[in-house]
């Protein structure tokens, strides 16, 4: 069966409820619900934010004037200058080392000869699926000067009396956060030259240039569009990162701005301090947008980077000779570094009652039984439960809006396309820890209206709000690729809007949906910023759980929970795709 016969098998219906829809445009309300809805999640709490910022004590109903108390209190801090300059050194650093690896694969993988092309492709998604607050952990276990697996076994082959690496260090928390960042570094950089014609690199190889000095002066400016785009998703990514701070650069004294937000924000010697993590969280809002007004600026004339013409092309594979073989070995490198080195000490910690070196003598206390007692760790069944919730939860929400909102960008000819457009895209340029600090403050001064601060919706809330960006992106490339005749005969039949969107259009993006779902919900599963931020002990998650774990040193009990969460993932992962291909082998027999 088709789709254009289902077209054919809908109807209107009939009665009252039918009478009255034809008298109404459908379209038109669930436009205007649709940008209500976005509006709600993202200007309310951002705009009360702000006014909190120069309100302090507004969120709970002190009446008090406009005041820059909270800035001045926020920025003369002692150590706001050393926080701000640790953050740019971070963001910097870890942006540079996530975006040049992931450049340097992209490379490798669509203009080389390096061999298992295909797999490097397929391996590179795994570190995506380990969660950065679980990647942390595994890396204190490995390279910490005390209890590092991997320092206590370099010591002992080249016996050496102290720990040759440290991850607490600046150069430890970057080289953790770009490894997490470079496979999706690597996708978008991947794109780039897929998309890029290599004739211009063709002539510089005829001119007797060398692959290095053809990359250098050819590939990498032809590239620049795409690595700036990459460099800024990515900067402002880093510099709102907490669960890595959190686990590496707290414990050496290392203060960020986001954790100088959450400890304002969660004190047990005075009130939480709402107005001041406001006015710090401005920077984060000011930061974004220049990042964003300067990608605008630099690729304002984009038509010195086209490389693409009506000129059929392929892409010259690079003979790398000899060094077929080294850039194996470096993808094998950093695929242990990424994905076997983590996993592998977080099954080891998961097996032991302490930590120590792999060893015949460590065998011996080696169990199970952890797993079989996973049962007994306080509010697991809990935290099990409200990441299942929420997870389904969030991705389902997040596409639906995505795709609704997707249809009215690309179909609707409604005033305010662009606007909707505008309000969905919104989120990506604000850091979670802003939205969070939003939906407190906003959720906080509407607590008789809203009675939903304190519970697993508001933790919803916020990370439907991050993810709407993301789908509403792959949702309306998707809907620009498909025709629109099939919704025009479903009109001509006499179909209203909303049946022909469910019953034809949306069917026909099953496939793009699916995959917006599944990288929603891992990300919901992994993400730790905004659950840590807004969770109370009823709406704990997974994330969170692992976090208090490892606060209260049960090193096995973190493990565990951390192994489990890394196999739910995985199995997404799996479960996932397996689904997408059926609904691409359908769309295409349909």
């Amino acid at each position: 069966m088709t789709a254009a016969t289902d077209v054919q098998g809908l109807s209107t219906g009939n009665g009252l409820l039918a009478g009255y829809l034809e008298k109404i445009n459908v379209s038109r309300v669930v436009f205007v619900l649709v940008m209500a809805v976005l509006a709600y999640l993202m200007l309310g709490p951002l705009l009360f934010l702000l006014w909190d910022s120069f309100h302090p004590g507004w969120e709970i109903g002190d009446e008090t004037a406009f005041t820059l108390s909270s800035y001045i209190k926020a920025y003369t801090d002692k150590r706001f200058v050393e926080m701000l300059v640790n953050t740019t050194i971070f963001g910097l650093g870890a942006t540079a080392f996530s975006v040049g690896m992931g450049s340097i694969f992209a490379w490798l993988v669509e203009r080389t000869n390096m061999p298992f092309r295909n797999v490097t492709y397929a391996l590179l998604f795994a570190p995506i699926a380990i969660p950065g607050l679980v990647f942390a952990i595994s890396y204190i276990l490995l390279l910490s000067p005390d209890i590092g697996v991997l320092n206590k076994i370099l010591m002992v082959i080249f016996s050496l009396e102290e720990a040759p690496f440290t991850v607490y260090s600046m150069t430890g928390l970057i080289f953790v956060e770009g490894l997490r960042l470079t496979p999706g570094s690597f996708l978008m950089m991947a794109a780039v030259l897929k998309s890029m014609d290599p004739s211009l690199e063709e002539a510089g190889y005829t001119t007797g240039a060398g692959i290095l000095q053809t990359a250098r002066l050819i590939t990498a400016p032809l590239m620049l569009p795409g690595i700036l785009a990459a460099f800024i998703y990515y900067f402002i990514t880093v510099i709102e990162s907490f669960e890595i701070p959190a686990i590496i650069a707290l414990p050496m004294g290392l203060q960020l701005l986001t954790t100088k937000i959450f400890f304002a924000t969660h004190t047990t010697t005075q009130m939480p301090q709402y107005s001041v993590a406001a006015a710090i969280s401005v920077v984060f809002i000011l930061a974004s947008a220049g990042l964003v007004y300067l990608y605008t600026l630099s690729t304002k004339h984009s038509e010195r980077y086209t490389t693409i013409t009506g000129k059929g092309y392929r892409p010259r594979i690079i003979d790398l000779g000899k060094w077929r073989y080294a850039a194996v070995g470096f993808t094998v490198i950093f695929f242990s570094f990424s994905v076997i080195f983590p996993l592998l000490v977080l099954i080891w910690g998961s097996l032991l009652p302490y930590l120590q070196p792999p060893s015949l003598e460590a065998l011996e206390f080696a169990t199970f039984d952890s797993y079989l007692k996973v049962g007994n760790i306080p509010k697991f069944g809990l935290a099990m439960k409200n990441t299942l919730f929420v997870t389904f939860t969030v991705a389902t929400g997040t596409m639906l809006l995505s795709s609704l909102a997707a249809w009215f960008v690309v179909r609707g000819r409604i005033r305010g396309g662009r606007i909707m457009d505008l309000l969905a895209f919104l989120p990506h340029a604000i850091p979670s820890i802003v939205v969070a600090i939003g939906l407190i403050i906003f959720y906080v001064k509407m607590h008789r209206s809203l009675p939903i601060y304190g519970s697993i919706w508001i933790i919803i809330i916020g990370l439907l709000t991050k993810r709407i960006s993301y789908g509403s992106r792959i949702m309306i490339g998707a809907m620009f690729q498909l025709h629109k005749e099939l919704e025009e005969a479903s009109e001509v039949c006499g179909v209203g809007w909303l049946k022909t969107f469910f019953l034809v259009t949306l069917r026909l993006l099953i496939p793009a949906f699916v995959n917006g779902w599944l990288y929603s919900a891992l990300l919901s599963i992994a993400l730790f910023t905004i659950p840590v931020m807004l969770y109370t002990p009823k709406s704990i998650v997974f994330s969170v759980l692992i976090w208090n774990l490892w606060e209260n040193a049960k090193v096995q009990e973190a493990c565990v929970v951390g192994v489990l969460m890394v196999v739910i993932t995985f199995t997404l992962v799996f479960v996932g795709q397996y689904f997408a291909s059926r609904a691409r082998v359908q769309q295409t027999l349909t």
